[in-house]
């Protein structure tokens, strides 16, 4: 039996509006635990629940990624936050 036939069709990651977890992760090279840690920010922006199933959008995590300088433990630390501080320190 096809894909096609079974109602399923591969899609490949890059192409996919939507991402779970795993596939974020493998996408990315983040991890697991990190996506989910992420996505459970109040202001997330690229996490899209359906019931209790969370799903990445794809476009709107890789726009996340693009502009962040780092991820780490408490969170994005983003070009604009490091400004922000070094602005302040003057």
């Amino acid at each position: 039996m096809t894909e096609m036939a079974r109602g399923r069709l591969d899609v490949p990651i890059w192409e996919k509006m939507n991402l779970t977890i795993e596939e974020a992760a493998e996408y990315s090279n983040i991890g697991i635990n990190k996506i989910d840690e992420m996505a459970k920010a109040p202001n997330c922006s690229f996490v899209l629940y359906i019931g209790r199933k969370k799903l990445i959008k794809r476009k709107e995590f890789e726009q996340y990624i693009a502009k962040s300088v780092e991820i780490w433990k408490y969170g994005l630390l983003s070009l604009d936050m490091i400004i922000s501080q070094v602005a302040g320190m003057s």
